[in-house]
């Protein structure tokens, strides 16, 4: 549940509270196709021999199989079982998600994605490249795995209530250096793994979906706002326990600058 100040009236929306429709088609040549509605009516169908058809914005994106939750390339842990997908936006800017076939990895020590996109990996590794081809497009990620320490969770999302897929989370440590970092996944969701040492929280938008240019720079967490513009004004975190996983207290609130109340001056950098 979240805080009072998550409630209050300066501050987002509830985005659990928000409704979510799931559309499963099937593409008769690649595989499922599956589109998730913020709200809102449906989009329009890609044709049955290109389930990629209409999609902006597409890349691939690994999910985790026992929960349906999809996660950050370089966040993939060691005994995690995972499945490599497309995720895109379609013109009613829905996320759409694809599976299909054909995936190949550059080989690693956590070694090779089958053909369906399915991996298992079976030891740390350093980055490696997934790719998948449809039609006359190809897609690639860097992907890592990675042996965890404090194994964080949350969630990013915009004031409207819409996931920020993409806007990166940083972890800090008490000296302001940047320890680890992950990007949320295209539901909102993060899930890394970072050391102990981290004392704080940051985010970046260089990598955001639909780009960077749609936020203001500014975050909101456990009810203070944070400016990125601002030298050391940045959230508070723990204390924080190796093997042992932590959850933020609350979400992540970025600004969109289009069709959104603007931030507050920020009340958090004292």
């Amino acid at each position: 549940m979240e805080s009072t100040a998550m409630q209050s009236p300066t501050s987002p929306l509830n985005f659990a509270s928000r409704p979510a429709k799931w559309v499963v088609r099937a593409g008769l040549l690649l595989g499922l196709v599956t589109v998730w509605n913020c709200g809102g009516g449906g989009g329009s169908t890609p044709a049955p021999n290109d389930p990629i058809a209409g999609l902006s914005n597409v890349r691939v994106e690994p999910v985790l199989i026992a929960t349906n939750k999809p996660i950050d390339p370089s966040q993939i842990f060691v005994g995690d079982e995972v499945r490599f997908r497309l995720v895109g936006r379609n013109a009613a800017n829905e996320t759409v998600y694809v599976n299909v076939n054909g995936f190949t990895s550059t080989p690693s020590a956590s070694g090779s994605v089958a053909t369906d996109g399915s991996f298992t990996p079976v030891a740390a590794s350093s980055p490696f490249s997934v790719q998948v081809s449809v039609g006359s497009s190809s897609f690639a990620t860097s992907a890592q795995v990675k042996a965890t320490d404090v194994i964080l969770t949350g969630r990013l999302r915009t004031q409207l209530g819409f996931p920020a897929a993409r806007v990166t989370l940083q972890c800090l440590n008490s000296s302001g250096a940047v320890v680890a970092s992950a990007n949320a996944s295209s539901d909102g969701s993060i899930r890394m793994t970072t050391p102990a040492s981290a004392t704080r929280i940051n985010v970046a938008f260089t990598t955001a979906d639909p780009g960077a240019t749609i936020y203001a720079r500014q975050f909101f967490y456990n009810a203070f706002d944070y400016s990125t513009l601002i030298s050391g004004c940045t959230g508070p975190l723990g204390p924080l326990t190796s093997g042992s996983p932590y959850a933020l207290l609350t979400d992540v609130v970025v600004y969109q600058l289009a069709g959104g109340t603007p931030p507050p001056p920020p009340n958090g950098c004292g």
